[in-house]
């Protein structure tokens, strides 16, 4: 169980390769999960951001190409605003 905040509904969630993106007002974050073979999960941030100016509806986390290991993500929101997000660090 994450739990991701007591302060907004989440509105979306995307899980892909190892990385959870979710969304709640105008909130966006990410957490890389690693799982070890004995079950044991450990969580990291990599982003949060504001960046929106109205609530997020939806966020989808994506692979460009088989090779890339590391996510990019798209975001909706109320504002009318369709973001490309490069995780790439």
């Amino acid at each position: 169980i994450l739990y991701a905040t007591t302060d907004d509904y989440i509105m979306s969630v995307s899980l892909q390769y190892g990385y959870i993106a979710y969304s709640f007002g105008v909130h966006i974050i990410i957490y890389r999960v690693n799982i070890t073979d004995s079950r044991v999960c450990t969580v990291q941030k990599i982003m949060e951001t504001q960046e929106h100016r109205a609530r997020i509806e939806s966020v989808q986390l994506i692979l460009l190409s088989e090779e890339e290991r590391q996510p990019s993500l798209v975001s909706a929101g109320h504002d009318g605003l369709v973001k490309y997000w490069d995780l790439i660090k």
